[in-house]
């Protein structure tokens, strides 16, 4: 599933070129999906990343721009949000714990060089997406290298029922949490009581990330 997650800061003569495409199922419940991106003209430019309630990883394996942004309540243009020809992906909040080692909630409204998330993976993974031919084969390379990850990184688990209730919201919007029944109404008046636990996924934040399409690209 790819978010809308920014928007070239300022309008461009030409188009960006975006390709999106899924993760492999072992990575899916840690990544939300892949998309390729290219600007125009294939050089950098300043985005303003948009209101989402989810992490994004991007790689310029050209210019340079790598980093992590967090999830967020407002738009916002960061000096480290240049990119121009490149990858982003998707993290859920057990995402960002399994596969970047930190919680959500120190990524809210942050900008974060990827260097100081993933180390030399880092290096790695934008030399082997650079030495890649095209998306389909741009995005195997994140499914191996993210999925080599899992397991090395010494992250924590967020809160089970907040992660099902995240989830809910992620795929149906707030209404997802609405009493269906006795039993399935206690289980969601909790899990919405307890999404405050992921830092960054909740309520006035989860609204404002709906206020936008999604299902398209970042």
């Amino acid at each position: 599933m790819a978010q809308l997650h920014s928007v070239p800061a300022r309008a461009q003569p030409e188009p960006c070129e975006t390709f999106s495409g899924a993760a492999g199922p072992r990575l899916r419940p840690y990544v939300l999906g892949y998309a390729g991106f290219r600007s125009g003209d294939g050089a950098a430019l300043a985005h303003r990343v948009l209101p989402v309630n989810s992490a994004t990883m991007i790689v310029d394996y050209e210019a340079g721009g790598r980093v992590v942004t967090g999830p967020r309540s407002d738009p916002a243009v960061f000096e480290r949000t240049r990119w121009g020809h490149g990858v982003s992906v998707g993290l859920t909040p057990r995402g960002v714990d399994a596969l970047l080692g930190v919680p959500m909630g120190e990524l809210a409204g942050a900008s974060v060089p990827l260097a100081d998330l993933l180390g030399r993976d880092g290096e790695e993974l934008a030399e082997r997406l650079a030495a890649a031919p095209d998306w389909p084969a741009r995005f195997a390379v994140l499914d191996g290298l993210l999925a080599e990850r899992l397991g090395r990184v010494a992250g924590r688990e967020a809160d089970g029922l907040a992660l099902h209730a995240w989830a809910r919201l992620q795929a149906r919007g707030p209404a997802a949490l609405q009493p269906r029944g006795p039993r399935d109404g206690r289980a969601d008046a909790h899990a919405a009581v307890r999404i405050p636990s992921i830092p960054g996924a909740g309520a006035p934040l989860t609204s404002a990330a709906w206020s936008f399409p999604g299902k398209s690209r970042w």
